[in-house]
């Protein structure tokens, strides 16, 4: 979104450039008066948006010019035109330096500015992301970072499917165990009844010979 009008930007006079103050300050100062008249907190991060951004070099350049400040020293540095290379060097935000720490790696390219709050914006939600996803124009610092957390979640990935295999076995030799140890009941009730059993037919046995001794006594008397 683009304001046609400037009346939403504080006058000249809160953001005039002085020359005793860095850039950043005064880049800084400029984006709090900004977050001031649009009614947002004060510690709002920037967000690279493409409106906002446009919107923001124009402005701030326009001031610039309006209040003569094209030959004077910024920092050590003479803006002889602002409208040349030195845009994106007005514009460095401390805010945004600060804030990038806060963002997760896999998320600092995301135009969201709540997505890439780091406390609403786990790695659990962004580990399907890959380098695709980062833009080309990223910090190669930050790309080095990604790179390093997706292959720490590869190789934490594959510790875990490791650990499921060792559950998985574990628990097939416990059944294995479990299985062998009702057999081995099973055999010894089984031989508990043969050994009843036989026990059984020895009595009977016993009991049949001292019938038969005792009829062939009775038969000799």
């Amino acid at each position: 979104m683009l304001f046609s009008s400037p009346s939403w930007f504080p006058p000249a006079k809160q953001v005039v450039v002085e020359e005793e103050n860095g850039i950043e300050d005064e880049a800084n100062s400029v984006w709090k008066c900004m977050l001031e008249r649009k009614g947002l907190p004060s510690n709002t991060p920037y967000v690279d948006v493409a409106s906002w951004s446009k919107d923001y070099h124009d402005t701030y350049l326009h001031m610039l010019k309006r209040e003569k400040k094209r030959q004077k020293s910024i920092n050590g540095i003479v803006y002889e035109d602002p409208e040349l290379n030195n845009k994106k060097m007005l514009l460095t935000l401390k805010s945004m330096q600060a804030n990038n720490a806060r963002y997760h790696p896999a998320c600092i390219n995301m135009t969201d500015d709540e997505a890439k709050q780091i406390d609403s914006f786990t790695c659990d939600e962004c580990r399907s992301l890959d380098l695709n996803q980062a833009s080309s124009s990223a910090d190669p610092d930050i790309l080095e970072t990604l790179k390093q957390q997706l292959e720490e979640q590869a190789r934490a990935a594959e510790e875990l499917v490791k650990a499921d295999e060792e559950l998985e076995r574990a628990a097939e030799e416990r059944q294995q165990a479990a299985e062998q140890a009702r057999a081995a009941e099973e055999r010894e009730r089984a031989a508990k009844e043969r050994q009843q059993a036989a026990e059984e037919r020895q009595r009977a046995a016993q009991k049949r010979i001292k019938e038969l001794e005792e009829q062939s006594k009775s038969m000799l008397t």
